[in-house]
This record gives C-alpha cells, structure tokens and sequence, in this order.
C-alpha cells in the first residue's frame, strides 16, 4: 500500500472513532431512558397497588370509628396510614417529579402524585383524631333520654372533630384541583376512584363535624331555640325530595326537647305576597308561587333558600322568629324506626320500617279523603317516631347508623339563622343538593317536581344514566349525554286510585298521568344542544344565571303505564372532565343511576335548524369548533 492511499485511512479513523463514540452516548441515553420509564412503572404500580388497597379498609375504618372502636381499630388505622404513606413516598421522589415535566407522560404522573398526597393528608391529619376520639367515647351518651340530650359529651367531640374536618375539607381541596385532562383512561379511572374515596370521606365526616358543631347550640346550650321540623313528602316532587307534608316546631332549651305546634302546608295556605323577594334566576325558574307557598319552598336545590323562606312564613303566620330548619322524610323515618322498633300510631295503626314509607306515601290517601285529616295522620307519625327518638331506650350503634344512612342518602337537610351556624352548615351535604365541580369531574343535578298537583309521583320510577367524552376533534371540548327516564306504574286510567293522588286531568282520557318538570344544573359556559323526547326533537328552556350555574327546565308528561324518556346531548366548557359527579332528587323510591360510555359527535349529528334547539352557532364561547 502506497503513503497516498495509506494516508486517507489514517484520516478516516476519528470519524469511525467519533461514531463509535456517539453511537456508546446514544445507547447510554437510552438505556437511561429505560431505568427511569422502569423506574416510574414499578414505582407507580407499587403506589396504585398501595391505595387500590387503602379502599377497602377506608371503609372498615369508617364501620370501626362509628360503632365507637374496637380492639383492631389501631391496627387498622395503622395499616391505612402506612399504605397512604408509602404510595406518597413512591411518587413523590426527584426522578418522578423530573418526568412529571415530560409533555403527554407527565400529566398523568401530576394527577396519581397529587392523588396520593390528597389520600394521604386524610389519613395523617384528619384519622389520628377521630380514632382517638373512638377509644374514649360510648355511644350511649349521644342518644337522647327521657327528652333530654346531654350536651356536654357532644361538645366535647368538637375540638377533635374540627381539626378532623378541616383536614378532609383540605384533602378535597387538594383533590378538586387535581387535573385529569389529558390523563389517559387507566390513570384518570384510578384518579377519579380516589378522589371519590376523598369526596366520601369529606362528605361524611364534614357532615357529622357540622352537626356536632351546630346542634348544641340549636338544642339550647345558649339559651331557648325554636327549630322547625320539616317532613318532605316524596309522593309530590320537589328537587330536595317532596313537598312540606307536615311542618313541627321543637323548642329546645339546655338540651330539652318538646313538640310545640303542628302545622302543614294545606295549614298555612297561600300568602298574598311573597313573604321573600325572589331573584330574577327563581322568578325565570320557579315564579313567585315559590316564595308564596310552603309546598314550593323544595323547589330549589339550594335547602338555605327554602329553610330561609320556610323561616319567614312560620313568621308570618304565626308572629313566631324561627332559629333553624331541618329537613326529613318518610325514608328517614324508616330508617329510625329500625332502631327504635315497631310503633303504634293513635288510632292503633302499626308503623315499622317496612310499611312507613307506603303508609305515608300513598296508603294515607286511600284512607283519608279530606287533607285537613291526612295531614294530621302524618303529623301524628311524624310525632309518634320524634316521641320514641327522644326517649330512646335501644341500641344507640343502631341509633347513629340510622341517621348516618339518612345524611348519606342526602336526605336530611338543615339551615341555620345563626351566621356563624349556617357557615359551617354550608359546607356540608346538609347543605342541599347544588352539584359541586372540580379538576376530575363535572357536577350535574337533576331534579324533579311534580306540575299534576298531587300524589301522583309514587307510581313514578326514574332512572338517570350519564356519561361524558372529551373531543380533541371538536377544539378540546368535552360532550356529554343525560338520559332521564321516567316510567309509571299507574294502573291504566288511574283505576282505583283516589282523585286527590291522581290529580287534576291534563287532557282527554288522560286520568292518572304524571306531569313532571325536570330541570339540569350544570357549570357555566355548559350548553344543551339536543333535547330529544321519546325519539323526537323537543325544546327546553333556558335560565341564563350568571352565578356559577347554567340551568335548563322541562316539562314532560308520563301517561299511565307508559314510559317518557328525555335525551339531553351537553357541550362542555374546553377541557371540562368528562367525568359526571350527579346530584339528584332522593325519590320514593330508588333513583336508579348509571354511568354510560359515550362517544364525540360527528358533524352530521349536530342539528342547527330546529327552531326548539339551541343551534350550535349560538353556542358562542362554549362552541366546539374545528379550529377554536
């Protein structure tokens, strides 16, 4: 071999060298890459392992603290918090808060991180107190007797319970600013799955927080207090369960309880004015009558509103100042008379938990033709159970349990006059039923009221199913279908039903069919763009709030034995989750919910020329368009 041809070899051999070398970087690079995606996998299947695990005993936990502990309570608790710790040390570490930067990876790292610290902040603030709280206290001290509740064990539970409900209330903080958009399935199911646990966990304990900040007082701790006691009835819908079948006043005073007047809606009448102002959104949506009778004063999710409007008629009919309002119904009912056991009602009447509802609901109106003595019957049923609760001699485990269940189903309500009350009443389920939004879900309510002007609702069953997509093709925007049902049992022509359960005629043969207006909260900006009614276009109408809600309204007419279903198809806001937190109208009977996959809409799917629906174009800001 030649110097000439030698020397181009020789110059060939850094380039060989620095391939060599770029190829070593670029191996290292990813087998770099490799460890940390091995390194966020195991950690991450660790950490869903630890709190997929942590549901089941949340709930054991929560059985454990309300029966008032037991000997495993510790171990429990124990295991809990290790699982919740070790799930926030596994994704909390640098390398995993490094790849949360990575763009379409990290969001779903964020939101599970985010979700085990929520869990976590439960578990190390808010269950440390109450399972102290579980060893030192007997149930037996918080059931009324003889008409007298002690109030002192009651205020004792309020230091440890205040710290416990501001740790949950920061939890579900936490947890509402969680992210999901952009998470894929499998992480935003699981996220979601926690942040529900969160959600009950705050729900529940927020709950009894408030009641065991607030009901000392209303008892009479600082003096005499007048309460009224509402008993809804379901048989004749209204959006927080019926109308006021019967309304009670309880005078308290040092934690004594007695019955004073009894009262009803067919009682008190029409008020010739409203005895409050309504806004210009309960004008749009529920008229004056609202503010004008006590069978309307349910109409609104919002049980502040209707405790202040009941408030202000008792007021006005009998010149008496009201302190607080709270809110039953014959389902709760049911559920205490399992605790106290079987009842007999004045005329000798059996009441127990398996007839009450029926008895009260619908068997009241076969018996009694005038209301004047319906009313009285359920008065008297109200006061027979309320007589037994306050001179409880049962099982105070079955006792607390039963009023637990009635605040779970969201079924009891209270308002308190008192500022400082109602503030943390407010932040509670007893609050009522507005949905709430956050990172994860998209709040919805629905609910229902009865237009026929009667009983007519116990032969009604519902069902709701809802679901939500996110649509990257319709600029981000998420879509969402609710498909109300509403199915009568009503024998054919209302044959053999009293008239005064029926109602008033709404046509030609149309004896017994049920007349109900639906109504849909929702976040603003969210928009119905279809309403279908059993297979076809119908229109619905809207209530522009301005306060945080979009709401809309409409009527719909169920003939007996017949089924009306409502089809309302929803844009939501850009990014909104496509997941559905549903509040709803606690019913007579079971409100059957489900969740349903739906998928995004194609062009051709969208009507805009049907006068009764809102076209698209009109949409504005919260339009789904090609290129927004």
């Amino acid at each position: 071999m030649s110097a000439e041809t030698a020397a181009p070899m020789r110059r060939r051999r850094p380039r060989q060298h620095r391939r060599h070398v770029w190829r070593w970087v670029l191996l290292g690079i990813l087998g770099l890459l490799l460890l940390v995606v091995l390194w966020i996998v195991a950690r991450g299947l660790i950490a869903r392992d630890q709190l997929t695990g942590a549901v089941p005993i949340v709930e054991r936990v929560q059985t454990q603290i309300a029966s008032g502990g037991d000997a495993d309570l510790d171990a429990t608790a124990s295991e809990l918090q290790a699982r919740a710790d070790t799930a926030a040390a596994l994704t909390s570490d640098p390398i995993w808060r490094a790849v949360e930067l990575v763009p379409w990876i990290g969001p779903n790292l964020t939101a599970f991180r985010e979700a085990a610290a929520a869990v976590q902040t439960i578990t190390d603030e808010a269950l440390p107190p109450l399972v102290d709280l579980a060893g030192r206290i007997d149930l037996r001290d918080f059931v009324p007797k003889d008409g007298i509740v002690d109030l002192a064990p009651i205020q004792a539970l309020q230091p440890a319970l205040a710290d416990a409900g501001a740790a949950v209330a920061l939890a579900a903080e936490q947890a509402g600013a969680i992210q999901t958009a952009g998470t894929i399935p499998q992480i935003g199911e699981a996220v979601g799955q926690l942040v529900d646990v969160v959600n009950q966990a705050d729900a529940l304990i927020g709950g009894t927080n408030g009641l065991v900040q607030t009901l000392p007082a209303m008892l009479g701790a600082d003096g005499p207090r007048t309460t009224l006691l509402m008993v809804q009835n379901n048989a004749e819908l209204r959006a927080t369960g019926g109308i006021p079948g019967a309304v009670i006043e309880l005078r308290t005073d040092g934690g004594r309880i007695e019955l004073g007047r009894f009262s009803s809606s067919t009682t008190m009448g029409e008020f010739a004015q409203p005895v409050l102002a309504p806004t210009d959104v309960e004008t749009q949506l529920y008229g004056d009558r609202f503010a004008r009778f006590m069978q309307n004063v349910t109409v609104t999710p919002d049980f502040a509103r209707s405790g202040e409007l009941a408030a202000a008629m008792w007021h006005e009919a009998y010149g008496q100042d009201v302190d607080a309002v709270v809110s039953i119904d014959p389902i709760v009912l049911s559920y205490l008379l399992r605790a106290t056991g079987p009842l007999e009602l004045a005329d000798g009447t059996p009441l127990t938990s398996d007839n009450a509802v029926e008895l009260l609901l619908n068997e009241v109106y076969f018996r009694f033709a005038d209301p004047v003595a319906q009313d009285a019957f359920f008065a008297d049923a109200a006061g027979t159970v309320f007589q037994a609760v306050t001179h409880f001699a049962g099982d105070p485990t079955a006792f607390i349990e039963a009023v637990g269940e009635g605040v779970a189903d969201r079924r009891v309500y209270v308002w308190s006059a008192h500022p400082d009350e109602q503030a943390v009443i407010a932040g509670s389920p007893l609050a009522g039923l507005l949905p709430t939004s956050d990172g994860t879900a998209s709040g919805f309510g629905i609910y229902l009221a009865d237009l026929t002007m009667s009983k007519i609702d116990w032969y009604l069953d519902t069902a709701i199913a809802v679901g939500g997509a996110q649509c990257p093709e319709w600029g981000s925007h998420s879509y969402y279908e609710v498909r109300l049902t509403l199915d009568s049992a009503m024998p054919p022509g209302g044959d053999g039903v009293p008239d005064y359960v029926v109602g008033p005629a709404v046509g030609a043969d149309a004896r017994g069919t049920a007349v109900t207006q639906a109504y849909l909260t929702m976040p603003a900006g969210f928009r119905v763009f279809q309403t279908v009614v059993d297979g076809g276009d119908a229109a619905i109408g809207v209530v522009d709030a301005g306060d945080g809600y979009a709401r809309y309204s409409i009527t719909l007419v169920t003939p007996p034995q017949a089924t009306t279903e409502v089809l309302l198809r929803i844009w939501g806001n850009v990014d909104a989750p496509s997941k559905v937190r549903l509040v709803h109208t606690p019913t007579a009977h079971r409100f059957e919910t489900t969740t349903t996959s739906v998928a995004c809409p194609t062009p051709d799917e969208i009507p805009t020329d049907d006068p009764g629906i809102i076209a698209l174009a009109d949409i504005g800001a919260a339009s789904p368009g090609r290129g927004s």
